[in-house]
């Protein structure tokens, strides 16, 4: 397990158009996407600073994680994530390593990538996120095939496995 380069520093702000504004007007950077994740009631802003990306996040709900953040700490810093080849390896290595952690397995996050959590208590202090790419396989394509008179739908969902990838198709008449 060692990180390829620190993939985003979150920083939790109250108001997510006026923290773009100051990215934008004051330090010229260019916001390239705004998303909101559900499940972790965030909307989140993106600004690439060479290979790294600062990631502003807004709680959507008081009750949400971030929202609950900037109660008990005001807005800034929230955490640092590191690019890792495979999230839920790292997180099994961090594990057996005595890391306490939020995530036992990797869940989605902004901009379609596997995440998971370290506890701060065991990173002196630091929420640590380990963050990677969907592997090709695991990603569901799904186009529509005409042919000639009839047109069906195939879908082709790819399964990840330790013996490598597996093709599944299945074709829906419409």
């Amino acid at each position: 397990m060692k990180p390829s380069h620190i993939e985003h520093i979150g920083i939790a702000v109250s108001n997510l158009e006026e923290a773009v504004s100051y990215y934008e007007q004051v330090l010229g950077l260019e916001c390239y996407a705004v998303e909101e994740v559900k499940d972790q009631k965030v909307r989140t802003a993106f600004f690439r600073v060479g290979e790294t990306k600062i990631e502003l996040l807004e709680s959507t709900e008081a009750e949400g994680p971030v929202g609950k953040f900037i109660d008990k700490r005001g807005q800034g810093v929230h955490h640092i994530a590191f690019a890792m080849e495979d999230t839920d390896q790292a997180l099994k290595e961090a594990e057996a390593k005595g890391v306490q952690l939020i995530d036992k397995t990797s869940r989605k996050g902004a901009e379609g990538l596997k995440i998971g959590f370290l506890h701060p208590r065991s990173t002196f202090g630091v929420l640590t996120e380990f963050c990677s790419p969907i592997h090709p396989c695991e990603v569901v394509v799904s186009f529509i095939t005409f042919n000639f008179h009839e047109a069906y739908l195939s879908i082709f969902q790819a399964d990840h496995s330790n013996a490598g990838c597996r093709i599944g198709c299945t074709h829906l008449w419409v």
